[in-house]
């Protein structure tokens, strides 16, 4: 049996690839956030939009494009939230 590929590892690997496929990474994780709005995931998970900036595929989103702009499979988000004290 060594060195063979059984029809069990190779869907495995194709599911696994689909997954990933099918996700969109934030901050480096995949999420299933596919069909979101950004406002719309960025309510689900706590954060104030007034107090984030969000990068989407290596641009800097405008605000005013959060409740526009729906996350597809493969999209890169990176979030930073701006945090006061002193």
């Amino acid at each position: 049996m060594k060195g063979r590929t059984t029809l069990g590892t190779v869907f495995f690997v194709w599911l696994f690839s689909w997954r990933e496929r099918c996700m969109v990474t934030i901050n480096g994780e995949p999420v299933a956030a596919e069909g979101q709005s950004i406002a719309d995931y960025l309510a689900s998970v706590g954060y104030t939009v007034e107090r984030v900036a969000v990068e989407l595929n290596g641009a800097i989103l405008p605000k005013t494009a959060y409740s526009q702009t729906v996350l597809s499979a493969g999209d890169e988000v990176e979030i930073v939230a701006f945090v006061g004290g002193g």
